[in-house]
C-alpha cells in the first residue's frame, strides 16, 4: 500500500480503516523499507485476518533500509534479509513491545488517533539531538567566510 492511505484523514479513508480496526479483521501493518533501488519510497503491508483480534499490531522495519539489504534482479528489486523476514514473522504473532520496532495498539487508541494506521505514529524511534547552538553554527560560518574571502 502506499503510505498515504494509512494516515489519510478524508472521510472514505477513515470510513474504510474504521470497519477494518472495528471490526477487529485488521492483525499488523507493517512498514518496510524502499523494495526499489534508487528510490526512498517505502512499502506498507496490511495484515488482515478472519480470526478477530483485540489489537492491532505494528511493526515500523524502516530502519533496515540500507544496511540490510540485497539486491536481487537485474530491475533493482531488493530483497529483505532471512533474518529480517524471520524477525517480523515473529513479531505479528508477538504481543511483546520491541523497542523502536513494533507495538500492539488497541482499538482506542486508534480511533483516538482519527484511524492513522501509520507505525510511526505509534512506535517512537529515538533520535540522536544535535547539542550545537545557533551561536556555535554562525561562529563556524563566520570562520569559514574568513577562510574564502579574507
Amino acid at each position: 500500500l502506499p503510505a498515504g492511505i494509512l494516515f489519510r484523514a478524508n472521510k472514505q479513508s477513515i470510513d474504510v480503516k474504521a470497519s477494518l480496526v472495528d471490526s477487529g479483521k485488521l492483525k499488523a501493518i507493517i512498514s518496510l523499507p524502499s523494495m526499489k533501488s534508487g528510490t526512498s519510497v517505502g512499502v506498507q503491508l496490511m495484515v488482515i485476518s478472519n480470526t478477530p483480534s483485540e489489537k492491532i499490531r505494528f511493526i515500523n522495519a524502516t530502519m533496515y533500509q540500507q544496511s540490510s539489504q540485497k539486491k536481487n534482479d537485474i530491475n533493482g528489486d531488493i530483497a529483505l534479509p532471512d533474518e529480517l523476514i524471520a524477525k517480523i514473522v515473529n513479531s505479528i504473532n508477538s504481543s511483546e513491545s520491541e523497542e523502536e520496532f513494533a507495538v500492539s495498539v488497541d482499538a482506542e487508541t486508534i480511533k483516538t488517533n482519527e484511524y492513522n494506521l501509520m507505525p510511526a505514529t505509534y512506535i517512537p524511534v529515538k533520535r540522536e539531538e544535535d547539542s550545537t547552538t545557533i551561536e556555535e553554527v554562525n561562529n563556524q560560518l563566520a570562520d569559514l567566510y574568513k577562510q574564502l574571502f579574507g
